[in-house]
Formats: structure tokens, C-alpha cells, sequence
């Protein structure tokens, strides 16, 4: 995205996609000085996304909950990019990993989480298909006006049988309806 954001939209448009989504920062990318640069890349990078019919999204993990020389990363990209211009990719299993309540960014900012990653964690807060584990997602989708839900993806990284583990976890999201 740093190198040739154009491109990144070109291909989003290839594609047909309507979200550009930042899914991962390595490891070397994670300090105080990194994410205060974030912030400003993802503002700029989100007003070429919208100049160009796109929306631009940033995905969590756990770590971006991990204080980091007197803020949360997290908190730190939702205070201080624009609400207009960069969205959220919620992933509901780093946020239970991370001891994180989705409901309270839901009304601290409503509207800003239109894409989520169903990913469910069991008992010793390994990953899970969809409604194996703990996470009450029939409740988070209560909220999803509130989120801004757009687009909803069931995911299990690793699966060991991942067919298997799609229709476990489809019958599990269409016992929901």
C-alpha cells in the first residue's frame, strides 16, 4: 500500500471489490512511531479510496490491544482517523483474544465497522468454527445497525478439515436467522 496505493486501487477495481482492507502489520511495524504514522497514511490512503468509489478498512488482531508507550494502538487508529474516510474490519476472535468488548466500539463509534470476521474461539481460546466456541455472535449481530455491518465473513484459520468446518459453521449462521 506504501509503494503504490494507485495500484492497490486499480486492483481493487479489477476485482470489484468495494473495500481495500489494510489485513496485517508485521511485526517491525508495531511500534508508538509506526502507528502514529498509520494513522496518517490510513486518512490519506482513505481519501483516494473514497475519491475512487472505494472504501478503505483496517483489519485487527490482539496485539493492536497491547499498550504501546502510553496509548492502545487500536484506540489510537479509531481516535484519530477520519470516520468518513477509514473503516474497520472487526475481527471477533483477536478481539475476544484480546479480552475486548465489541459492543463498547459499537457505541463509542457507531458506524465505523461495517466488515467482521465470524471466527469463534473455544474454551481454552483456541480458534473454533462458528458457534463451537464461546462468542455469543447472535448478540454482536443484534448490534449490527449500530456497527454499521455491511459484510459478514466466517472464517477459521487452519481448519483441519476446512469443508468440514464451513458447513458446521454455515448451519451454526443460518440457526441464527
Amino acid at each position: 500500500m506504501e509503494a503504490d496505493f494507485a495500484e492497490v486501487i486499480a486492483q481493487a477495481k479489477v476485482i470489484g471489490s468495494r473495500y481495500i482492507v489494510l489485513a496485517w502489520l508485521d511485526q517491525s511495524r508495531r511500534g508508538a512511531a509506526d502507528y502514529r504514522k498509520l494513522v496518517g497514511n490510513l486518512n490519506h490512503w482513505g481519501a483516494e479510496a473514497r475519491a475512487a468509489g472505494l472504501r478503505l478498512a483496517y483489519h485487527n488482531h490482539d496485539f493492536e490491544f497491547e499498550p504501546s508507550d502510553g496509548f492502545v494502538p487500536y484506540q489510537l487508529l479509531l481516535d484519530n482517523t477520519d470516520p468518513q474516510l477509514v473503516y474497520f474490519e472487526m475481527d471477533m476472535y483477536w478481539m475476544h483474544k484480546a479480552g475486548q468488548r465489541p459492543e463498547a466500539y459499537f457505541e463509542r463509534h457507531p458506524g465505523r465497522f461495517p466488515l467482521w470476521h465470524l471466527k469463534d474461539a473455544d474454551a481454552q481460546g483456541a480458534m473454533a468454527d462458528v458457534g463451537q466456541g464461546g462468542i455469543d455472535f447472535p448478540a454482536l449481530l443484534a448490534l449490527a445497525e449500530q456497527a454499521g455491518l455491511e459484510y459478514a465473513f466466517v472464517e477459521r484459520d487452519n481448519a483441519v478439515a476446512p469443508y468440514d468446518s464451513i458447513h458446521r459453521s454455515l448451519r451454526a449462521v443460518r440457526s441464527w436467522e
